[in-house]
């Protein structure tokens, strides 16, 4: 932590955990968390991720929970904080956190898309756009579970969601260059419905 000076510039925590391996922590994922701040760190050669939290001070400088990799985004909603995980054991998991050990689970969720968009807040839950059965799907988590909105037809691919209101409006992409189709959802099966339809303009070859 500094204030821009030399006498202001301090330590506050060694972040290697396991100095015997590598002198690497890789700070990364820094959120706004409350009034501390949430981060991970990760070694070079394990690539084992920990979840810190920091208020300023060394002795608020703490870690929260360890033994996973770091598979994709941060995101805080409402004073917590959710990462997307690789666990040893659960395999694909939600992460969810409010800094504190007796407050972090870990929630298994269904794959990631490959090219799937980050979620968005949508209320007091977090919309995520993940795999089910090779099909995209709209899932909602509250932070003590997750669910399933709806599965998308097809093989679309969400894309560029954009939150209007109380609902979150997207694009989705057919296989094989069909036209792309305008989609809103609220989290739920029944809200969550096309809006629109766009022409395919197919560049011709002579």
């Amino acid at each position: 932590v500094t204030d821009g000076t030399p006498a202001g510039t301090r330590l506050l925590a060694d972040l290697a955990l396991t100095p015997l391996l590598t002198q690497d922590s890789n700070p990364t994922r820094f959120r706004k968390l409350g009034a501390l701040t949430a981060f991970l760190t990760h070694d070079s050669q394990t690539r084992d991720a920990t979840l810190w939290v920091s208020d300023g001070t060394a002795a608020g400088t703490r870690s929260v929970t360890a033994g996973f990799t770091v598979d994709g985004y941060a995101v805080t909603l409402a004073d917590r904080i959710f990462l997307q995980i690789q666990d040893p054991v659960l395999g694909h998991v939600l992460l969810v956190s409010d800094g504190t050990p007796g407050g972090t689970r870990r929630l298994p969720i269904e794959a990631p898309l490959s090219s799937g968009p980050a979620p968005l807040a949508l209320g007091d839950e977090l919309i995520l756009f993940l795999d089910k059965g090779g099909r995209p799907a709209v899932f909602a988590c509250d932070g003590s579970s997750v669910r399933l909105g709806r599965v998308l037809p097809g093989a679309m691919v969400a894309r560029h969601p954009l939150r209007l209101g109380e609902r979150i409006v997207f694009s989705v992409q057919g296989a094989g260059g069909t036209p792309e189709e305008l989609w809103s959802t609220d989290a739920s099966a029944a809200g969550t419905e096309p809006l629109l339809g766009f022409a395919s303009i197919l560049a011709s070859t002579r």
